[in-house]
């Protein structure tokens, strides 16, 4: 285990070598802030906030991927909360190790001496650790409702054909097992604001019941013969071929939500990360309208530019046709 607070005896010895003015003039600042570190309040809280931390950046490295797996979401929010909650009973990895070197009233880490090393000091860090504990546990539920994390997992149980089962006489039961689920929720008649910018009218349901499960009893058989499709490859063919925009109207549907919902940080961080790379210090007066245009070009067509060659006519013509338009400066 890489013991926590490693750093802490050079911490406060050149705090106290600012404090002291070694390097010019004394410093109240470097004194105050040396008095606060070389406490047992600090150390408890610094390791409980590293045994914490360190499962929650455990489950936000699961959002992170390119493409999420619906079905893991779940099982992932909940595995993060059961830890987060058996902290308040058996203390973390680096917590605990912090208690043991602060054991029998010891004054001393990493021959730092500590000043309030009491049973009282533990105490108040182990009260406000479950407060923070039960903070965090809460805010996972109110992102992560455990009714809508089943709604994700059912998705990609049913539009994913890497997740049907393997024999074909058993798609019927998977069918209906987790088709109960997403009739459940998506067939109840529509709110006015359920589901906006849809086609579904307030007091009709945005997916018909029996039409689903008759779609998807015919469409399973295609899907299995195809399990080499991801959830995204799936839907995306299903809502971009006109015939089964007419023969699987309730699927397309589900496949529309499937591929819209959030679940992941990644494209939205590529995106800012190519308007920092754009709008540089030196373009800083970029119109919107024309990062706009800069950013659609560089996200949506990076890797075809990276990789053009003579053969792909499209880009060069669409590069001499924008320089034909006027005198440019181009660098070859």
């Amino acid at each position: 285990m890489l013991q926590p607070c490693t750093g802490h005896g050079m911490v406060c010895l050149s705090l106290n070598e600012e404090a002291r003015g070694n390097s010019g003039h004394p410093s109240a600042v470097a004194k105050g802030l040396c008095k606060q570190v070389a406490t047992a309040k600090y150390l408890l809280t610094t390791a409980m906030l590293c045994d914490i931390l360190a499962v929650v950046s455990q489950l936000s490295r699961t959002f992170q991927a390119r493409e999420v797996d619906l079905s893991v979401i779940e099982p992932a929010v909940n595995l993060a909360i059961n830890k987060l909650q058996l902290m308040k009973s058996e203390p973390g990895e680096k917590y605990a190790y912090v208690l043991s070197a602060l054991s029998d009233g010891k004054k001393e880490y990493r021959n730092v001496h500590i000043a309030d090393n009491k049973d009282q000091t533990k105490q108040e860090v182990s009260n406000m650790a479950n407060k923070f504990v039960d903070a965090i546990c809460k805010k996972l539920r109110e992102r992560f409702p455990e009714d809508e994390t089943c709604i994700l997992a059912a998705l990609d149980k049913i539009l994913n054909p890497r997740k049907l089962p393997v024999r074909a006489s058993d798609l019927k039961e998977h069918g209906e097992r987790y088709l109960k689920i997403l009739t459940d929720h998506y067939c109840k008649p529509c709110a006015d604001d359920d589901f906006p910018g849809v086609s579904a009218a307030p007091g009709v349901s945005y997916i018909d019941k029996s039409g689903v499960i008759q779609e998807w009893n015919d469409c399973s058989v295609m899907m299995h013969a195809g399990r080499n499709l991801s959830l995204c490859d799936f839907c995306k063919r299903i809502i971009s071929t006109p015939q089964y925009m007419l023969q699987y109207p309730n699927l397309v549907k589900l496949a529309s939500v499937a591929l819209i919902i959030p679940v992941t940080s990644v494209e939205c961080e590529r995106g800012f990360s190519c308007q920092n790379r754009i709008k540089s210090k030196f373009r800083a007066r970029l119109n919107t309208v024309t990062l706009n245009a800069l950013m659609q070009l560089a996200y949506f067509s990076n890797k075809h530019f990276c990789s053009a060659t003579a053969t792909d006519g499209d880009y060069f013509l669409a590069l001499a046709k924008w320089k034909a338009k006027k005198e440019r400066r181009l660098l070859e």
